[in-house]
């Protein structure tokens, strides 16, 4: 591997670095493993294996779009939520990520204590780019596939949390991001804690 590193310290490393900052992932993986790497280069291995996965991903849609596979079947119900957050660049720019998180939805359960059916969802999965509307449609294409959103959605078992966003018409892989309006949102403005937007189902 690149920089002398083993395949598990290179996993580990990476692991860490996409969940904290590069010279806390460096402290901790010396922590861990007695291994002293650099911020630098927990930075540069962290991107690599980025970019890496970037690079399957990619050529995975240009697969999809070239080969028209059907898309595997999803399961009994389904649900879709989408969002964006604006996060800082490097130069002191913003750039706007957006996200898909694809989920199983479970039976309804009584909350005995708050009186109340609820329902929760699993085997969540998720998809982000900081990219346009369009580019971010396309690409998602790998993930609402794999986990066959677009047949669930032509069976109306499916749901989609909006968000807020406006202007949406029948939705990813089958529905259109080119669609969407995507709004400001910045984490740590009071706009971020707001109430997620209503089920709605596909049309």
């Amino acid at each position: 591997m690149p920089g002398g590193l083993s395949p598990w310290l290179y996993e580990n490393l990476t692991r860490l670095g996409t969940w904290m900052p590069f010279p806390r992932a460096a402290e901790m993986l010396a922590a861990f493993t007695r291994v002293v790497v650099s911020d630098d280069v927990a930075r540069d291995r962290t991107e690599a294996a980025g970019a890496a996965q970037v690079a399957l991903q990619t050529a995975e849609v240009e697969r999809l779009e070239r080969q028209a596979p059907p898309a595997p079947a999803g399961p009994a119900k389904q649900y879709l939520s989408a969002d964006g957050a604006f996060v800082p660049l490097v130069g002191g720019e913003w750039g706007e990520v957006k996200s898909v998180v694809i989920g199983e939805v479970g039976e309804p359960v009584l909350d005995a204590k708050h009186h109340a059916w609820v329902v929760h969802t699993h085997h969540l999965s998720y998809f982000s780019r900081l990219a346009t509307a369009d580019t971010f449609d396309r690409l998602a294409l790998v993930e609402t596939h794999r986990r066959g959103w677009k047949t669930r959605a032509r069976s109306r078992r499916s749901w989609t949390g909006l968000n807020g966003y406006k202007g949406l018409r029948t939705g990813i892989a089958g529905m259109r991001f080119g669609s969407w309006t995507f709004p400001t949102r910045r984490a740590m403005w009071p706009r971020s804690a707001r109430r997620p937007g209503a089920l709605t189902r596909p049309n």
